[in-house]
């Protein structure tokens, strides 16, 4: 389980638990005096702080080793140098995790980057010369190399849990409560306001990210980058590295989108990507 699992793992036990444990840290011992408002605010600052330690050497990586942001020159003219781009795109991370409903987000694109899912299926994808292939380089038009449209897809990763950073600014209800999609309407207005924010970035790039909350199933013009961004996502967001697969069960890809299969008009994903992705899955064992 990653930093930010048990981070959600800790906050849900103290929720289902509080009217057991506020006597005890209420007690002398721990908050004497504190509301459990308090307390929970207190123990929820100290749990983020030590997860934020922990993940951070891992977006660092992520950003100086994984991802070549060279492409953003060929969508168009950008004289920003890397680093200093990076660095934006570092602090722009830092503010999604400062806010609880991003943050727990973003469990699902550090799972997907820290563990490659974009290297794994991208290879296979772009050798097979299939449906998302087709999606990625003849529908959304893509003149990229295989390498730079992996570097778009991670960035549309990484910065997608940026509309429930929004979200949370102008209401709840814009997030379908347990499909952690966005409204078009609402992504179409975070999407300007991420322009606003993020100008040395392209506006292809942030609608890939944004978009990435929507539904394809009630809006099939979405991008091939950002459907793959989603179904990898949602995938990232389940993975726990250090589950043991009991002998003659489905491997963690292939059992998880075996799901996805089923559901794929809730979650709102291209069940032709959920498919071509299982079939990767199964034939390498994943």
């Amino acid at each position: 389980m990653t930093p930010l699992q048990k981070e959600e793992q800790i906050l849900q036990f103290l929720k289902v638990n509080a009217a057991q444990l506020y006597p005890t840290l209420a007690s002398p011992a721990f908050f004497p005096g504190k509301s459990w408002n308090e307390i929970i605010s207190i123990l929820q600052n100290m749990v983020a702080l030590n997860t934020n330690n922990a993940i951070e050497p891992g977006i660092q990586k992520i950003l100086s080793e994984n991802m070549d942001l060279s492409f953003i020159q060929l969508i168009r003219q950008q004289n920003m140098p890397q680093d200093q781009l990076k660095k934006k795109i570092y602090e722009f991370v830092s503010s999604i995790l400062s806010k609880q409903e991003a943050r727990f987000e973003f469990v699902g694109s550090y799972n997907a980057l820290a563990y490659r899912f974009v290297d794994k299926y991208l290879e296979e994808i772009f050798d097979r010369k299939q449906y998302t292939h087709f999606e990625l380089t003849k529908v959304q038009r893509l003149k990229l190399g295989k390498d730079a449209v992996k570097d778009m897809i991670r960035l549309s990763i990484l910065l997608k849990p940026a509309v429930f950073l929004l979200a949370e600014s102008q209401g709840a209800g814009k997030i379908e409560s347990g499909r952690g999609l966005v409204q078009a309407a609402f992504a179409e207005k975070a999407l300007q306001v991420m322009k606003q924010k993020f100008v040395v970035l392209p506006d292809e790039v942030l609608a890939s990210a944004v978009h990435a909350n929507v539904s394809f199933q009630e809006n099939p013009g979405l991008e091939a980058t950002s459907r793959i961004a989603s179904i990898l996502t949602s995938m990232g967001k389940a993975y726990k590295p250090d589950q043991q697969i009991d002998r003659g069960a489905d491997t963690a890809d292939k059992s998880w989108l075996s799901i996805a299969r089923k559901n794929f008009r809730y979650y709102g994903f291209d069940i032709k990507m959920i498919d071509e992705c299982y079939m990767i899955a199964a034939e390498n064992g994943w």
